[in-house]
């Protein structure tokens, strides 16, 4: 593992244990073995490390990549196996709980946008969107902005508080049973409210 690489895990388990407002770039330093002047030849401030550490957690998950090819596409079968499949962004998030921790907590600090998805990124995925809408794979008074932003936030929130909801599903007590009772169920709303009537 070089420098940088350093860098970027030791800021990881850092925010993951005292969120953004709570971590040092001394610390992180610490941590990885460097002076905190190299974090800064890196990085050019606390915010620009934070966003290279998810970017770099997405970028080695493909999840995103894989996203953009699905959505090339434009078939809405392919749209849901992803949103609800095991190589999809929710499974993504179970299977990363400390990402989702690290999220919740600069949440609750606020105070800058976190860089997911970058804004290159984002904006692949809103022009993409506008031709789903426009080509009637979603409907058109779907606003194609709005649209996976309500999903991200559906899979981000589920697995914030999902601890609290665990009662609701009665006697069922596998934790990944529930999931994927939630995630189908939510998707199968979304997608109904959300396909032109002849494709449901």
């Amino acid at each position: 593992m070089n420098a940088k690489e350093r860098i970027l895990d030791s800021a990881e388990k850092i925010f993951r244990e005292s969120g953004f407002a709570g971590a040092s770039m001394q610390r992180i330093a610490r941590r990885a073995g460097v002076s905190k002047s190299l974090i800064y030849h890196h990085f050019a401030s606390k915010k620009e490390l934070w966003r290279a550490m998810v970017n770099d957690y997405f970028a080695r998950s493909g999840i995103m990549e894989r996203f953009y090819q699905i959505i090339a596409k434009g078939d809405i079968s392919t749209l849901e196996d992803f949103a609800v499949g095991e190589e999809g962004f929710f499974h993504f998030l179970r299977r990363n709980p400390g990402l989702v921790r690290m999220m919740n907590r600069l949440d609750l600090e606020g105070g800058f946008d976190s860089g997911f998805p970058d804004p290159g990124n984002r904006d692949r995925v809103i022009a993409r969107m506008k031709e789903l809408v426009a080509d009637g794979v979603f409907r058109s008074d779907i606003d194609p902005v709005v649209l996976p932003i309500v999903y991200m936030s559906i899979c981000v929130n589920w697995f914030s508080s999902r601890w609290k909801y665990l009662d609701w599903f009665g006697d069922e007590t596998d934790s990944s049973q529930i999931d994927n009772r939630f995630i189908k169920g939510a998707i199968d709303i979304l997608k109904r409210g959300t396909v032109p009537d002849a494709k449901n």
